[in-house]
């Protein structure tokens, strides 16, 4: 199945890397709602289906000491690039 990033211009798992994940947005209301806020689009809201690529975090917002790469707890995204208007 293919997932879509939600930031404007992000990566589509069909044509991204293989060094991009697509993390789900978190089921703690408070923070999904942060995740919401910075993403800076107006009305939306998140479904069930929702990713962010991996681009949009920072590199230590990773944890990597096991197999499967994880978000750390309570990471937000912090790497846009938004157009003038946002």
């Amino acid at each position: 199945r293919i997932k879509c990033c939600c930031h404007i211009g992000g990566v589509s798992s069909l044509y991204a890397s293989t060094r991009v994940t697509m993390p789900v947005f978190p089921s703690d209301t408070g923070l999904r709602r942060l995740w919401e806020v910075v993403l800076r689009l107006e009305g939306f809201v998140v479904g069930n289906s929702s990713v962010l690529c991996s681009e949009h975090f920072k590199p230590d917002h990773f944890d990597r000491t096991i197999q499967i790469v994880r978000l750390r707890d309570g990471t937000t995204p912090s790497v846009f690039t938004f157009p003038c208007h946002l």
